[in-house]
């Protein structure tokens, strides 16, 4: 998914024929390669922060966590994964670089971000922001996707129409867009969860590791997003998440629908239903006897208060409106009468914060 060259041909089709024709002759590998997260944690392949970008939460916690264990009734370990997703959308990335007269230039783009292609581009091209207008016709439909990634294609255009003088428009073709504009970020959770016979919850740990590929995109980013929210619906009185950006030899994952929260949502409703199996409780059950409290009282493991919680209201009158109840009983009534045929209902809350640290 790596891009090594830039075609500029006068018709599409001559550029596609060009392109083709390229070929890429690679040295000896001095190295092996990382593919994926379970390579990278092996060789001990992470991405580091920098001036320009920190991982704000690479810890959470609240209690003790430790001195909790010998605590609980029963203590489970398990791994969850997460595997990458693409965005998908109807337009893949596309871009036209206008240069005039003046020097100075214009570029429309498929973007979520034009300021991010305004100044990409500008050092790119080694031209002031100023003399760059970078814009783009409507909004929406990207999932995420067009947040950076179509910065890549646009400084490669703009660097392109300066060269010759001449506009240069380009709009990759869906392989082309799935190879190269990443998506999800492939996630690894490694839990540790105590917990008594009833199904409540005392302690909990998870260390997380997702696949950013071979640079860092929006990945700290997201995975704050993932630690500050991971605990979803559920309070958890000793409880520690860790996270890590793995660095693999693969194309750079980005952001896409609900960054990080996505995964780490999934985490943690995996560790629940592995309560209840080991409880032999309904799942439900076991998520409303660890629900936070309506009371106000109770705040996030980043202390974030909870003062408006409608959760358990809310959650009562789904059920009620849904017939959860009924249709869970015709569903065991069906599953007992047919052998190979299977019906299934879930009911799963979600708690999404909106604020500045959140999208």
């Amino acid at each position: 998914g790596q891009s090594v060259a830039l075609v500029v041909a006068v018709s599409f089709d001559i550029a596609e024929r060009a392109a083709r024709l390229v070929t890429v002759n690679y040295g000896a590998a001095t190295k092996p390669a990382v593919i994926g997260i379970d390579d990278a944690i092996k060789q001990g392949s992470f991405h580091k922060g920098n001036k320009y970008m920190q991982q704000g939460y690479p810890l959470v916690k609240r209690g003790d966590v430790d001195s909790a264990w010998a605590k609980c009734a029963s203590v489970v370990t398990g791994d969850v994964r997460t595997h990458g997703q693409c965005h998908f959308y109807m337009e893949t990335q596309s871009v036209l670089v206008t240069p005039d007269e003046d020097g100075r230039v214009a570029i429309e783009s498929a973007s979520q971000g034009p300021t991010t292609v305004r100044k990409q581009v500008s050092v790119a091209i080694n031209k002031p922001a100023n003399k760059i207008r970078a814009g783009t016709r409507r909004c929406g439909g990207a999932f995420g996707g067009k947040i950076s990634r179509n910065v890549p294609l646009a400084t490669a255009v703009a660097v392109a129409a300066e060269n010759i003088g001449l506009p240069v428009r380009s709009q990759l073709m869906r392989r082309q867009d799935m190879a190269t504009t990443g998506g999800r970020h492939p996630t690894l959770a490694r839990y540790k969860v105590g917990f008594s016979s009833k199904g409540m919850i005392d302690a909990i740990s998870i260390d997380s590791f997702s696949d950013a590929g071979y640079t860092i995109d929006d990945t700290f980013g997201l995975l704050d997003m993932m630690q500050t929210m991971m605990d979803n619906a559920y309070f958890i009185p000793n409880y520690r998440t860790t996270a890590a950006a793995l660095k693999t030899n693969t194309i750079t994952n980005t952001d896409m629908r609900s960054p990080g929260v996505c995964s780490g949502v999934f985490m943690m409703e995996n560790v629940i239903d592995r309560v209840a199996y080991e409880t032999k409780l309904p799942p439900n059950k076991v998520r409303e006897m660890n629900f936070y409290a309506e009371d106000g009282k109770q705040t996030t493991p980043i202390g974030d208060p909870l003062a408006y919680n409608q959760l358990q209201n809310v959650w009562e009158a789904l059920k009620t409106q849904a017939e959860f109840v009924k249709r869970t009983a015709a569903v065991a009534a069906f599953n007992k009468a047919n052998r190979w045929r299977k019906r299934g209902i879930y009911m799963t809350p979600v708690k999404y914060g909106i604020r500045q640290r959140g999208y």
